[in-house]
């Protein structure tokens, strides 16, 4: 779900801005429940939501301790950025390159000139020691996917020029690595995307769980930096072709 001070959305169906209703929506959730709240401009504050006070109108957090609903929604003009509630996943038990964080596959899809969609190239994202999400301008690790085997190649960093055959913090080979459910979750991605009317290219971030694939979020800002950064040039791969003919249209 999203709520900030204007509108909101729990669990599908729309929900007031007032911190009683909102109180009473996120009861209905089986909780512990992930919540990323994001200041304008900034990577998003990732905790996780344990308990909700009801007469109280607040929520205790993992990291943050109690908070009263009105605090989190504030903003400088009366109406903060908002706050996205996710469920919490557990990653696949033989993904455990990083186990204390949930490492995510960022795979970029794009629907061609023929109106078919297509898998342009896929990363899996690997966290650090002392940051829970995966994100590569938190100093997390990118390793490109083999699409066709589903192995890992070698390691690079978001930060910096280092390559990694293992990860740094726990010893865990990266290079050759088997992703689970990796075919699954390129399936994935590729039926989702004709569900979006406008984007052509789209970098899906997907868990992996012991149950399969799962989406977390679609991504317009696709860091194709990374793509090339991890020795992987845009140039002649699929993704560079098509970026190609949509800028001689």
């Amino acid at each position: 779900g999203f709520v900030n001070g204007t509108r909101g959305i729990i669990n599908g169906s729309a929900v007031a801005p007032k911190p009683k209703e909102i109180c009473e929506r996120l009861h209905q959730l089986s909780l512990p429940v992930l919540v990323k709240m994001a200041p304008v401009g900034e990577n998003p504050h990732v905790d996780i939501l344990l308990e909700i006070d009801l007469l109280g109108e607040r929520l205790l957090f993992e990291s943050r301790g109690w908070r009263t609903v009105d605090s989190l929604l504030a903003g400088p003009d009366g109406t903060g950025p908002g706050i996205l509630f996710q469920e919490l996943l557990e990653q696949h038990q033989a993904l455990n390159i990083f186990p204390p964080a949930l490492n995510t596959l960022r795979v970029i899809t794009h629907i061609g000139q023929d109106g078919m969609v297509d898998v342009a190239a896929c990363f899996l994202k690997i966290a650090r020691t002392g940051h829970r999400i995966d994100n590569m301008h938190h100093g997390a690790i990118g390793a490109h996917v083999n699409l066709t085997s589903g192995h890992l190649e070698r390691g690079f960093g978001g930060l910096g020029r280092a390559r990694f055959t293992h990860h740094p913090d726990t010893g865990a080979a990266i290079e050759g690595f088997q992703v689970p459910f990796f075919a699954e979750a390129v399936e994935l991605a590729k039926r989702a995307h004709p569900l979006l009317q406008s984007p052509s290219l789209i970098g899906w971030d997907v868990a992996v769980t012991d149950e399969g694939p799962k989406i977390i979020e679609a991504n317009s800002y696709l860091a194709l930096w990374t793509t090339q950064k991890g020795g992987q040039g845009l140039g002649n791969s699929r993704l560079g072709q098509h970026i190609s003919a949509i800028l001689k249209r």
